[in-house]
């Protein structure tokens, strides 16, 4: 039985000079892009080096970018969007959500996601046949090769996606992704740079994208080595069309759990106490996108001047513990110290908590004592 949607799934590829939109036909199954004469040419490159200098016109661009989703949602309302974006920084992810929900976009309908995940998102699905070993994709552009091996593995009863990559700034192979030279003159560099990715695993497709790809004819012992028992597809809408996949995904659809380039692959629990048995608390869940992977707790604690925070990795390997110090904030007899604990990631690596002494009601004011900590995740 087909679930019903309501409302468009949309999904926004925000490179640095421009940004295209694609949106879920549920007719057809598939996502489907605005066309190419529609999509928007960023008035400026979206970088970090230039981001205060330009934030305004950026800000502006964005905006364009939501009104014009809403002209295309009309009568049918947005059920999600979900941006990727090349330059996954938290500074930008911050101004494109405030410049989205600045046109009237509510916060709750917008994820950001990176490259890595849309590409996940896209390959996987596609048909089984195309996934039944590894998936790679090459990307060439102005900022050289990057290539991405995705492939499974079964955990208990989950299966994960795992990723390994390989990021090449070699100056040949920059211009020819700005095509400035000719992709003959340095596929044989590529095929060395990735051909270690192919031998880890049977490769089942593989994917192009990027400036450095945007030819109708490749140079043919680039192509015969590509397509050793493999498929090859080349497009540039492969980034739009995973974010699109991701909007669908976000309604609990997603079968995979992603451990990719972005996403936290340890979840994040606090030891309690609940009617007299030690328990563990599930803080942050693995596999979250590290942009969304946030969370905020109330807790009332007795005689404790650390809290045990354990990182329990997706992989199923060994747990490890982090011991918070929370010495600075007052003791108080008779389990009157009510605490704020915040979690919060600034990457794929690291886990921000913040402790906030609370008080005790009308009994007991605020210290106004603020903990802080940080651990690799």
């Amino acid at each position: 039985m087909e679930r019903e949607v309501k409302g468009l799934y949309f999904g926004i590829d925000i490179e640095k000079n421009t940004t295209s939109i694609s949106y879920f036909d549920t007719k057809l199954g598939l996502p489907k892009n605005v066309a190419e004469n529609e999509n928007l040419y960023n008035p400026c490159p979206i970088d970090m080096w230039n981001l205060d200098e330009k934030k305004a016109s950026v800000m502006s661009h964005i905006k364009n970018v939501a009104k014009k989703i809403k002209i295309i949602a009309q009568e049918s309302g947005i059920a999600r969007i979900t941006v990727t974006l090349s330059l996954f920084e938290k500074e930008i992810l911050d101004l494109v959500v405030t410049s989205m929900m600045a046109a009237g976009i509510k916060r709750d309908l917008i994820t950001c996601i990176s490259h890595d995940e849309a590409f996940t998102y896209y390959a996987y699905s596609q048909k089984s046949n195309l996934t039944a070993g590894g998936v790679m994709m090459l990307d060439l552009s102005e900022d050289g090769l990057y290539a991405m091996l995705m492939s499974t593995a079964k955990v208990e009863k989950t299966t994960l996606i795992l990723e390994k990559m390989i990021d090449s700034k070699d100056q040949d192979i920059v211009q020819a992704g700005k095509r400035e030279i000719a992709l003959s003159s340095v596929s044989d560099k590529i095929l060395e740079k990735v051909m270690p990715l192919f031998s880890l695993r049977t490769v089942s497709s593989v994917y192009l994208s990027g400036t450095g790809f945007s030819l109708e004819d490749f140079p043919k012992d680039f192509t015969k080595v590509l397509t050793n028992h493999r498929r090859v597809f080349a497009g540039q809408n492969i980034y739009v069309k995973g974010a699109c996949y991701a909007a669908l995904a976000g309604d609990g659809n997603q079968r995979l759990q992603l451990a990719v380039k972005h996403r936290i692959t340890s979840g994040v629990e606090v030891e309690i106490v609940e009617r007299g048995s030690k328990k563990r608390f599930r803080v942050l869940y693995p596999c979250q996108n590290w942009y969304q992977a946030k969370r905020s707790i109330d807790v009332i604690i007795d005689d404790l001047r650390s809290i045990d925070v354990f990182l329990i990795p997706c992989d199923g390997s060994t747990q490890t513990k982090y011991k918070l110090d929370i010495s600075d904030i007052p003791y108080r007899d008779g389990k009157r110290i009510r605490l704020r604990i915040n979690f919060e990631c600034s990457s794929d690596k690291v886990l921000n908590m913040e402790v906030k002494d609370l008080g005790f009601g009308e009994i007991v004011k605020s210290s106004g004592v603020t903990v802080k900590g940080s651990c690799e995740i």
